[in-house]
């Protein structure tokens, strides 16, 4: 699936790590620290951070907050200072951030598992094996996870082969 559909959203996750680096880049330029970050979600042309609570400081350009200073967001033509050519010189500052899923209006949600701290999936065993293993998945694919290694018990033998450096 990864290989077959993976290229489809290449841009977004491209944007999604470029965005994300360049921010901790910023900030760690102008000595802020950065958000406290518990989600993301993708729309359109458009990454929405949503924080813990609002920032003590406002975001480097070309971030922009809302009103309410819990959403921080940047557009997709917004010029940024991390590119392919500069990628391995910066970390990526949430490691954990996964995909979850879209709503009924099309965003695609991610989840910062490091901000969640302990998730406890119930309802269908099957299905939150699933999930489970998708979750898994996108650790040891997603570029910004490369620092990651994830270890799995009891379930998802078959996903080692996806990356066998960084899942056990």
């Amino acid at each position: 699936a990864l290989l077959t559909h993976g290229p489809t959203g290449l841009a977004s996750v491209e944007f999604l790590d470029h965005a994300l680096r360049s921010l901790s880049a910023t900030s760690a330029q102008i000595g802020a620290r950065m958000p406290d970050v518990v989600a993301a979600r993708m729309v359109d042309d458009q990454l929405d951070l949503r924080l813990a609570a609002p920032h003590p400081t406002p975001p480097p350009a070309p971030w922009t907050a809302d009103e309410s200073g819990c959403w921080w967001s940047i557009r997709t033509g917004d010029e940024l200072p991390i590119s392919s050519a500069n990628l391995a010189e910066h970390l990526a500052p949430y490691p954990t951030l996964v995909g979850i899923g879209h709503d009924a209006t099309g965003c695609s949600w991610l989840l910062d598992l490091e901000a969640a701290g302990a998730l406890t999936l119930t309802g269908d065993r099957e299905r939150c094996l699933d999930l489970g293993r998708f979750l898994a998945a996108e650790l040891v694919v997603n570029a910004w996870s490369a620092h990651l290694t994830v270890t799995l018990v009891g379930f998802g033998a078959a996903l080692v082969a996806l990356n066998s450096a960084r899942l056990r």
